[in-house]
């Protein structure tokens, strides 16, 4: 899969012609990203194997408590719990990127993470891991940070477009 996220390469800067003057090239009109793009991500329905996963060890773990312990009503509440457990599996989010930073939504919840906070990133293959800086240790005074994983859709290029400029600025502000 190309990387959605790399910058378009530059475009040659001057190119002599036959009387000897430099004649720039026209620039190559590009569409800026739109101010903002929204995405729904679910597990269930983008990665089936992973839920296939999911549910079968479910099962598996609950008809195991069931048998070790002997009692069918214990093998459901285990059922539940590991069902709650991997709510993030059956759940969708829906991502929202601006220019302020990335919003999070799932069952009403929002969870904002502001561009300041953000304190790097990785892209990978198909997901840009953001590193979100959560304030300092009380002993130590270093910085505490967590890895925020944001799957990209695929196909959409808006999406992976208004990501990859808010990456490009959050580079530029860093140095």
């Amino acid at each position: 899969m190309p990387n959605v996220l790399e910058p378009p390469r530059a475009a040659p800067t001057a190119v002599a012609s036959h009387a000897g003057a430099d004649v720039r090239p026209p620039r190559a009109k590009r569409a800026a990203a739109p101010a903002a793009a929204s995405w729904t991500w679910w597990p269930v329905r983008d990665q089936l194997p992973i839920a296939v996963l999911a549910v079968v060890s479910v099962l598996a773990s609950a008809f195991a408590t069931a048998l070790r312990l002997g009692s069918p009503t214990l093998g459901v509440v285990a059922a539940a719990a590991l069902a709650v457990a991997f709510a993030r599996v059956w759940l969708p989010v829906t991502y929202r990127v601006d220019r302020k930073g990335l919003r999070l939504s799932r069952l009403g919840r929002t969870r904002a993470v502001a561009w300041s906070r953000v304190s790097g990133y990785h892209v990978g293959a198909g997901s840009v891991t953001l590193y979100v800086s959560v304030g300092r240790f009380a002993r130590s005074g270093r910085r505490a940070a967590t890895a925020l994983r944001v799957p990209l859709p695929e196909g959409d290029g808006v999406a992976a477009a208004v990501l990859a400029e808010r990456l490009a600025a959050l580079r530029e502000t860093r140095g």
